[in-house]
This record gives C-alpha cells, structure tokens and sequence, in this order.
C-alpha cells in the first residue's frame, strides 16, 4: 500500500472519529442506565416500529390500529429504516422485550451513519476533484452543524440515511458514467465494462434503498436528474463550440 494510501485512510478514520465524538457529544442526555431518551417525537413512533418489526420480523406493519382511533390508518413512513434496525438487533440476539438495549443500539445508529456519510462524501468528491479538495469536503460535512443535528445521538429518524444513500448513489452514478477520480493514472477507457455495469447495478440498487428508506426521495432524485441533464447539456454545449472552431 502506497504512503498517500495509507496517509489518506488515516485521515478519512481521524475524520469519521471526530464526526461520531461531535455527533455523541449528548450522551448525557440521552443514555441514563435504565432508560433512554430519544430526541423529538419521529424517533418514538420509528421505535415502536422497531418493535413490532423485530417481534414480526421481517413484517413491517405498513398499517396501524392506533393511530386515528378507532379506525386505524396506513403508516405513511417508508420500512426499509426501521426494518435495518430490526434486523440489527436480530443479529445482536435481542428480544422485543428488551427494550432499553433495543433503543440503546437504535440511538447509536444515526452517529454512525453520520460518521459514515463523511466516507461516500470523500468518494464522491474524489470523481471531481483532488484528494485534498475530497478530504476537506469530508470534514466539512462532519463539523456541518444542521448534519449533526439530525444525525445525533438519540435522533432516530430516517433522514440521515437517506442522506448517506443519495450520496452513495451520486457517487456510484459517477463512477458508472466513467468519471476517474481526479489526478487518476490509467484512463477509464483502458477499464472493462464490466465494472460499470457493477457500479450501475450499485447505483440502483441504493436508489431502491433510498426510495424504501423515506417517499420524499423522489424529489432527492428529480434534483440528482436536473442536476446530470443540466452536466449533459453543458458538456454538449463545449463540443459544439469546440467544433465550430
């Protein structure tokens, strides 16, 4: 592994560690033994779904008895993110009925996936610009403070994971499209297909999981098209002028 590799791990660990520390900063007020408390109210109703998915697993009740008493309605929130910390704590052996461990490791999950976001930042900067530029990009979003709000510790809602999975597909859309990181010595044409066919299955696949993670990500993803239509048109519009010359 070349030194600038190495240099570059070390930096991007040092970056997502001081993002998770700013990002658990209220562990104080959220973990108190016995119980925890989580932040605002969306995060409530997620872990009460959270319950029920894990004591139904993988079923995640898309209506729900309570609400609108006593006639019930459909649960507008999208299942994929309470159904990943289910799933969750399945793999970590607990029961329905042991709540505070359930939300203990429900709260961990936002500053987790808020020091993580910092990582696909890096690689989906790193396709347009240097490494440093990347790097910077990447601390950047870790002091940002509106990120760390929703991504702290307790605030267990699902607007952090969607945030990781529209960078994710940004980045994987990139890739597919055959754009190097910049200063990159082989060029992309040298490369088989095949890992962009990867990096396109990649991409849907995570725009799936961003359409499962919140309904809202379709307006994230008209915004990601205008944004690549308006890429296409410029580039376009630089070979006409480059041919007419």
């Amino acid at each position: 592994m070349r030194r600038s590799t190495v240099g570059t791990v070390l930096v991007l660990a040092a970056i997502c560690v001081a993002g998770f520390v700013l990002r658990t900063t209220n562990a104080a007020t959220v973990l108190l033994g016995d119980r925890v408390v989580l932040a605002e109210n969306d995060p409530y109703y997620h872990m009460r779904r959270v319950l029920t998915a894990l004591a139904d697993w993988p079923r995640v009740p898309s209506f729900d008895p309570w609400i609108d008493f006593p006639h019930g309605a459909p649960v507008v929130f999208a299942p994929l993110f309470d159904l990943a910390i289910a799933t969750l704590a399945l793999l970590a052996g607990l029961r329905p009925e042991q709540r505070t461990a359930i939300e203990t490791l429900a709260a961990f999950v936002p500053p987790v996936l808020g020091a993580l976001t910092c990582l696909a930042v890096y690689a989906l900067a790193r396709r347009v610009t240097s490494r440093a530029a990347a790097m910077l990009a990447a601390l950047l979003l870790a002091l940002t403070p509106a990120h760390a709000w929703y991504s702290r510790l307790g605030f267990v809602d699902h607007h952090v994971a969607v945030t990781f999975a529209m960078v994710v597909i940004a980045a994987l859309y990139l890739r597919a499209l055959g754009i190097d990181p910049v200063g990159a010595s082989s060029p992309r044409a040298a490369a088989p297909a095949l890992p962009r066919r990867g990096a396109t299955a990649a991409a849907a696949l995570a725009l799936a999981c961003g359409l499962l993670l919140w309904n809202g990500t379709l307006l994230l993803v008209a915004v990601l098209d205008a944004a690549l239509a308006a890429l296409f048109i410029a580039s376009d519009a630089a070979r006409r002028r480059s041919g007419a010359t």
